[in-house]
């Protein structure tokens, strides 16, 4: 919950976010139902007085998460919205298995299952990112199913319409699927393309809403919300710059496909532990990826496995954060469930091969408690987050400045009634020059300093010493009131 973006979208909290030294952010622009925003969600339905979202960002649409709103509007529990994702989770596992066995491939069907239901990506990155997730899901499966058993044009471009309309980052799962539709010579059939169209526009109408309300606003916030940043993102993953993000190495691949959880070990600096998905799941997986060209005469199999290889690549390069890999995880499972398909025929004990891969990353699924339980980060885990709450309630906290961007939101989840004002806006404008500014609007409340998880253009980590000289050279006290070891500090403003 305290990654600040994601509860956002199936919350109504309405965090204020300080845009810059001379402006907060725009005040959003209304027609009739439309709201639109410069912070998440982006764009958003008002109907009578409840409002759902419809734009999360440029590039995120907002209606996968209409479901996990309404749970949270019953029952106003992060936990509880959590529990309803896995849950979700298990209804497409259901899903993809009766797509399979209905065209008659049950080794294909439970397959498939098997290994979504034991993967770490899959269950985590449901109950962490919710709508989004299943619907990317959602949609490669399904026009993977389309592609394979030539159904017709109307749920090519329905599936397209729930992938592009969760967010556009699909393009990369899309793309390579094209390119060997091409090759293979695999099109599906011409039914249905006249509403085929009319429902992906209706599902893209979200995003279209959002990209033309916008342009009445004058805004304020720098951030990853907007296409221009995302843009010199990809430009910079394909001129292979070294200034990415930690969490954005090519390397991902190797760790996706063996064991996630090194990548938190690396971004966090935990201590390495002994992942069986390093040395079993990926050895396994290399040696089957042996076996496929055995059986070359299944033309579902050597197209999903080019189609599986391509999508990875692709992202490896353009888009290398861990959670867009497990948006083609389900052809990864039906890769998978197709070669044990091929083996079954050849020899039925053969399939048992599976069987590594499914023990390594159960294992490993267990054990990540332990791995995230070493995360120092204030705002990760929720016994910190309970800690946060009482500190400032202990304190008789009104009025908090924050600066750093895995905060917000949270505040608004653990003391609601305390005035929150997140300055990632100001920082990611000016940086270190917009602390003057911050100090001045901290005066009179208090101020609070977190250790970041990774660096990020929205923090900020100034020093005791350095607040109390810029505060003095503005004619204020700051006083440190409390702190974490090397994780928190919590100042009081005042004037001298």
């Amino acid at each position: 919950m305290g990654w600040g973006e994601t509860p956002d979208v199936w919350s109504e909290i309405d965090p204020v976010v300080w845009g810059n030294a001379a402006n907060s952010p725009s005040s959003g622009s209304v027609w009739g139902p439309f709201i639109a925003n410069e912070t998440r969600p982006q764009e958003q339905l008002r109907l009578g007085s409840y409002t759902l979202p419809l734009a999360m960002n440029q590039y995120t649409g907002g209606v996968w998460d209409w479901p996990s709103r309404i749970v949270y509007s019953i029952y106003p529990s992060p936990m509880a919205v959590r529990i309803f994702h896995i849950l979700l989770g298990g209804v497409f596992i259901g899903w993809i298995a009766w797509l399979f066995k209905r065209e008659r491939q049950n080794i294909v069907a439970y397959g498939c299952a098997l290994v979504l239901a034991t993967d770490w990506s899959f269950t985590f990155y449901k109950q962490a990112l919710g709508g989004t997730e299943i619907a990317l899901q959602v949609a490669i499966a399904g026009l993977l199913w389309v592609v394979l058993y030539r159904k017709s044009l109307f749920y090519f471009l329905l599936f397209l319409g729930v992938g592009f309309h969760a967010k556009f980052p699909f393009l990369f799962a899309v793309l390579p699927l094209l390119f060997w539709m091409l090759i293979f010579k695999r099109w599906p059939s011409k039914d249905g393309f006249q509403k085929g169209l009319l429902a992906f526009l209706v599902l893209l109408s979200p995003l279209l809403i959002s990209w033309i309300h916008h342009g009445q606003l004058n805004g304020h916030i720098r951030s990853h919300d907007t296409f221009s940043m995302q843009w010199k993102r990809v430009q910079a993953a394909f001129s292979f710059s070294s200034q990415a993000s930690i969490r954005e190495n090519s390397s991902n691949l190797l760790l996706w496909l063996g064991a996630p959880m090194q990548f938190y070990e690396q971004i966090y600096d935990l201590k390495p532990q002994a992942w069986l998905g390093s040395w079993i799941r990926l050895p396994t997986l290399a040696l089957l990826s042996l076996v496929v060209p055995f059986f070359r005469r299944n033309n579902d199999l050597v197209f999903c496995t080019a189609v599986l290889i391509s999508q990875l690549l692709l992202i490896a390069v353009a888009a290398k954060d861990m959670h867009h890999f497990a948006m083609v995880l389900p052809v990864f499972a039906v890769t998978l469930g197709l070669l044990l398909q091929s083996l079954w025929t050849y020899k039925p004990w053969l399939i048992l091969c599976v069987l590594p891969i499914t023990l390594a990353s159960s294992s490993d699924m267990l054990r990540s408690d332990a791995t995230f339980s070493q995360i120092l980060v204030p705002t990760f885990r929720s016994h910190d987050q309970r800690a946060l709450q009482e500190l400032l309630r202990s304190h008789n906290v009104e009025r908090l400045i924050t600066m750093d961007y895995e905060i917000y939101g949270l505040i608004e989840h653990i003391a609601p009634e305390i005035e929150s004002i997140h300055a990632w806006g100001v920082i990611s404008h000016k940086r270190k020059r917009a602390l003057a500014g911050i100090l001045s609007e901290a005066n009179g409340g208090h101020l609070i300093v977190l250790m970041p998880s990774m660096p990020m253009i929205y923090n900020l980590r100034p020093s005791g010493v350095q607040l109390q000289k810029e505060g003095k050279e503005l004619g204020l006290r700051v006083t440190e009131i409390d702190s974490w070891d090397d994780r928190l500090w919590l100042y009081r403003v005042d004037t001298l």
